[in-house]
């Protein structure tokens, strides 16, 4: 990347960026001395910022993975669904921010499963299997939306296109 494409970027997500130095400023607020919220609410809030500036955090796992028989194939001769750009932009837009909203509240539960289940525990080997435990149950769960979520967007496109041929049936018709 070069200067001008850092610049570009800085400036389109502006907002974004800024907030990651609230991170730090919200990390004190963890401290016993401050403690002046729930730490769950403060975990779910700095996963928020975080999840908003590396969405592939939260959208890796619902990505097509590469399989063996998809070096033969070639994508190129697939079909694709007639809709603009602007559409498809804005339905990635939604996809990220329903992970990243769901999961950021997601990891302030799972935040204080980990505590309720770790309080009396003193063995290493305990604590990781728990915390092993939580990251599965958490990439369970965001699969779980996002798989929820693609649904609710494939319809959603099915529904636009077929509104699209209905009004050129019409079109078609009228002339």
């Amino acid at each position: 990347m070069n200067k001008e494409e850092l610049i570009e970027d800085f400036n389109k997500n502006k907002l974004k960026r800024i907030s990651l130095p609230f991170l730090f400023g919200l990390w004190i607020l963890l401290l016993p001395k401050y403690k002046i919220v729930h730490p769950s609410f403060v975990i779910s809030l700095m996963s928020f910022i975080l999840f908003l500036n590396f969405p592939i955090i939260v959208t890796f796992s619902n990505t097509k993975p590469l399989y063996y028989e998809d070096l033969f194939l070639n994508t190129s001769l697939l079909p694709r669904l007639e809709i603009t750009e602007q559409s498809k932009e804005s339905f990635k837009k939604i996809f990220t921010f329903v992970l990243v909203f769901t999961n950021s509240i997601l990891t302030g539960l799972l935040y204080d499963y980990w505590i309720i289940k770790t309080k009396n525990t003193s063995s290493i080997v305990e604590i990781i299997g728990i915390s092993g435990g939580i990251l599965k149950i958490f990439q369970v769960i965001n699969h779980s939306i996002g798989i929820i979520t693609l649904k609710i967007i494939k319809y959603t496109i099915k529904t636009k296109i077929s509104n699209m041929e209905y009004e050129n049936e019409i079109n078609d018709q009228q002339f």
